[in-house]
């Protein structure tokens, strides 16, 4: 995958989320073993610039947010790090300074479908928060 993403071969990054998009749905219950790995994944995704890939990476990071447990984020701290700077990125998308085709004209267009993908990261997000509240709360 990292080789695919230094090559941008975009075509095969799809298809490699689609994978880790299954592997998670799959082995939602070892997900603590290599949760690690998909922070780091959809972060050299996103940290490609691109539109698609980073809409396409949503549906991942949705379906790790659905499955994620609580107890990751009590026990491990590097985790925590990593899924913070992950969210962080996808939180910040609509505000980058490095947008693709950023003096075309059409980027007005491109920066509603990055902002769309923030809003949406936020909401995923917020499913996670409130549950580990109410989980705080037992």
């Amino acid at each position: 995958m990292l080789k695919d993403s230094y090559h941008q071969r975009f075509g095969n990054l799809q298809v490699s989320l689609d994978i880790l998009n299954a592997l998670i749905l799959k082995c939602n219950d070892n997900l603590n073993v290599f949760a690690n790995n998909i922070n780091f994944i959809l972060l050299e995704i996103l940290n490609l610039n691109d539109l698609l890939l980073s809409n396409h990476s949503l549906n991942v990071f949705n379906t790790f947010c659905q499955n994620l447990n609580n107890q990751l984020f009590i026990d491990d701290r590097s985790f925590l790090d990593n899924f913070l700077t992950l969210s962080n990125s996808f939180l910040n998308l609509y505000n980058q300074d490095n947008t693709p085709n950023k003096d075309y004209k059409e980027d007005d267009k491109n920066i509603i479908h990055w902002k769309i993908i923030s809003i949406n990261s936020a909401n995923y997000l917020s499913n996670i928060l409130s549950f580990n509240l109410n989980y705080a709360q037992l």
